[in-house]
C-alpha cells in the first residue's frame, strides 16, 4: 500500500482528470482546467454583478504567484554552503571584525605586504592635515 500522502494525491489527479460539464450544457472540461481558469481570472481581476451591482475584483497577488511559480519554476535562494546558520549582519560583523583585527596586528608589527598600504592610509586618516608627526593632543594646542 502507498503512502498516506501518495494516496490522497492519486485520488486529486483522478479527480482532476474527470470531464464536467458546467449546467449541463456547453463544452466539457477536467476539473484542472476549470481550475485553471479560475485561477487565471483571480490573477488577472475580474468583475461581476451582485444584486444589480458591479463588484470589482481586484488582481490577487497569490494567484499571480501561484502561475507564475508554475510557470517559470519556484526561485530558490541563494546559498553559497558557508552561511553556517549566521544572519547577513552577522556575517558582515564577523568579516569586519576579522579585517580590522588584521589592520591592528600589522600596524603592531610595522605592517606587511598585503595590509602595509591600507595601514598606513588608514593611520594617515587619523592623523589628519600636517607632516604626521605630531601628535593628535600637540595638534588640539
Amino acid at each position: 500500500m502507498a503512502p498516506h500522502r501518495l494516496y490522497i494525491s492519486k485520488h486529486l489527479k483522478d479527480l482532476a482528470d474527470e470531464l464536467l460539464t458546467i449546467g449541463g450544457t456547453g463544452p466539457k472540461e477536467t476539473r484542472a482546467q476549470k481550475l485553471a481558469k479560475i485561477l487565471w481570472k483571480m490573477a488577472l481581476g475580474y468583475t461581476e454583478t451582485v444584486d444589480k451591482k458591479e463588484k470589482v475584483h481586484r488582481p490577487s497577488q497569490w494567484a499571480i504567484a501561484c502561475i507564475l511559480e508554475r510557470l517559470e519554476g519556484r526561485v530558490g535562494s541563494v546559498d553559497d554552503g558557508k552561511d553556517l546558520g549566521q544572519s547577513i549582519v552577522d556575517r558582515i560583523h564577523e568579516l569586519t571584525k576579522n579585517r580590522l583585527n588584521e589592520l591592528a596586528d600589522a600596524a603592531v608589527r610595522g605592517g606587511d605586504s598585503d595590509t602595509e598600504g591600507a595601514v598606513s592610509g588608514y593611520q594617515s586618516d587619523l592623523d589628519g592635515p600636517g607632516d604626521g608627526d605630531e601628535s593628535p593632543q600637540a595638534r588640539r594646542r
